[in-house]
């Protein structure tokens, strides 16, 4: 199981940072670059566990950051290293009565061991809190401007004469963040509590990717039809596709002439660009009494995220130069062919509920059972802008149990037993490329490449 920042892999974690989910609703993905590491208080993978929702299949990451009441003074980090790397980070944490105050920045750059991979990263956490007579309350924000150079596969013919060596460039992604996070604890009885939060979060993603086109001329011969024209190379689809479907088009509909590249070897510009914004919040009750003279821990709470997401890519034709750049003509093009290359605009917007249960019952000093369950409830609602085959709505409900016990064999020997279930909701990434009558149109932008 992984939580990557590739979208389009098989992502199989779910990321929390102080009770937000971080997963990002497009796809899934985690962006760890957005992280100010130094802000870190604590790190808790949870397994067999379905309380914390959707895509936990092989269980969470739950991150608690520093607060200026568990951080106090000022630290100061600096470091360099090979290939331009320079990384500096600050943090400082302040108490004064009921109130703290804590703040953490992180940068980083570096030159990268191959040629065009610098990359920058700049983030920043904050957080104020209180603390009164049972009651606990938290504003923490974040934000962070990443750029990369995510320079691809290079044939390992180059790489034998430089290490260096990239194929072709730009390649680019630039990440942008930005949040904010009110969380509050309040503890009603001594056997009584409960805890939530309220959150909103933003994130921008561009990415530009120069590649060699597979583009040829459509026919060598002056008197066919299509003499003259650029036409996407077929030999990777199956015969009886009619040779027109393949001719690059423009925003237009009309054919684009081969002259275009001047007698330069074809290239492209890839380009997309998602903006989300999610918001939510959680509540969660814990009740810790006796029952018939057992102890016994119930925890009962509920979930809601929601989110839009705004998703558009294009190629754009280009030549590629002597240095391996691709520069661009201008042109933003396609092709009829299913399959081939296509314009993409999408609206996503996403509903993701639950509610879930759990108790454990201490039956002696050393035994201990468990039993609860989680409801989840996800709703993917897709807006094709540029047309209508990426349209469509999706809704899921499922029920996912959870039964375990422990034993104390010997105060430094304990043996469990659990079992449990959990469940994940095609991605807006994935349903739109649902349709077995049509071929994704997204993947020809975003794909898991491994």
């Amino acid at each position: 199981f992984t939580a990557s920042p590739l979208p389009g892999a098989t992502q199989g974690l779910a990321v929390y940072q102080n009770g937000v989910r971080i997963n990002e609703p497009f796809g899934d993905a985690v962006n760890w670059d957005l992280i100010p590491s130094n802000a870190i208080d604590q790190a808790a993978i949870v397994t067999n566990n379905p309380a914390f929702g959707l895509n936990a299949l092989g269980g969470a990451l739950s991150l608690r950051m520093k607060n200026g009441f568990t951080f106090k003074g000022f630290e100061t980090d600096i470091r360099l290293g090979s290939f331009g790397r320079k990384q500096a980070g600050m943090q400082y944490g302040l108490e004064v009565g009921p109130w703290a105050a804590y703040v953490a920045a992180e940068t980083i750059s570096d030159n990268g061991w191959r040629r065009q991979g610098g990359s920058e990263i700049r983030r920043v956490f904050g957080d104020i809190g209180w603390r009164g007579q049972g009651v606990e309350v938290y504003l923490n924000v974040a934000g962070a401007v990443n750029r990369f150079g995510a320079a691809a596969t290079t044939p390992v013919q180059m790489l034998n004469q430089d290490w260096g060596a990239i194929y072709t460039n730009p390649q680019t992604t630039r990440n942008a963040m930005k949040a904010a996070n009110l969380t509050g604890t309040w503890d009603a009885s001594s056997t009584l509590k409960f805890a939530g939060n309220l959150y909103v979060r933003s994130f921008d993603r561009r990415t530009v990717d120069g590649n060699v086109a597979e583009i040829e001329p459509c026919s060598r011969r002056a008197t066919n039809p299509l003499f003259g024209l650029a036409c996407l190379d077929d030999d990777a689809f199956p015969a009886g596709i009619a040779k027109t479907n393949f001719v690059l088009r423009d925003r237009n509909g009309n054919p684009i002439p081969f002259s275009i590249f001047g007698g330069g070897l074809a290239g492209s510009i890839d380009r997309t660009n998602t903006r989300s914004i999610a918001y939510g919040g959680s509540l969660q009750a814990t009740h810790e009494d006796k029952i018939g003279g057992f102890n016994n821990k119930l925890v009962v709470g509920g979930s809601l995220d929601l989110s839009r997401v705004d998703f558009s890519g294009n190629s754009e034709l280009g030549v590629i130069g002597p240095d391996l750049t691709v520069r661009g003509l201008g042109v933003i093009y396609h092709t009829l062919v299913n399959g081939g290359v296509s314009e993409v605009g999408l609206g996503v917007r996403n509903t993701y509920a639950g509610v879930y249960a759990l108790d454990t019952l201490d039956v002696t000093d050393r035994w201990s059972m468990t039993a609860g369950g989680r409801v989840n409830y996800a709703r993917v609602a897709l807006t094709d802008k540029l047309g209508t085959a990426l349209n469509g709505t999706s809704s899921f409900t499922r029920f996912n149990p959870i039964i375990g016990t422990t034993y104390k064999l010997l105060p430094t020997l304990t043996a469990y037993a659990g079992y449990s279930e959990a469940n994940r909701a095609p991605t807006p990434l994935e349903l739109g490329c649902a349709d077995p009558a049509a071929p994704c149109l997204i993947d020809n932008f975003l794909t898991d490449r491994k």
